[in-house]
């Protein structure tokens, strides 16, 4: 059974599809206000919970909507930073990432 979720903390919100196999896909993040961290605190918390639920995220890390947003490879470093990987590097057009869940959640807060 499928499942979408919006998710949100502080001015940073993301569509979660739970597909009923163990896979969760991610779109739309976004957050309001940049630079404050309120993405990647979603971010990790979405992290936590599909490690200790056994599921893989799936995301596409593409630049869209407001015009001054991060580039793709900085976006490919942020989403890198929390534990996802490109799962076909050599298409440069779809930058499908993906996260494996963890046996013990680490974090990736910058410290």
């Amino acid at each position: 059974m499928t499942t979408v979720n919006c998710m949100s903390y502080e001015s940073a919100s993301v569509k979660v599809v739970d597909w009923g196999n163990g896979r969760n896909t991610l779109s739309n993040l976004h957050s309001i206000d940049r630079r404050k961290g309120h993405a990647r605190a979603l971010l990790e918390m979405i992290c936590q919970k599909a490690d200790e639920a056994d599921q893989t995220l799936i995301l596409e890390a593409r630049q869209y909507g407001h015009p001054i947003g991060p580039d793709n490879a900085t976006l490919v470093a942020f989403y890198e930073s929390l534990g996802f990987e490109l799962v076909a590097p050599e298409n440069k057009h779809y930058l499908y990432m993906e996260r494996a869940p963890r046996m013990n959640y680490e974090s990736y807060s910058e410290t």
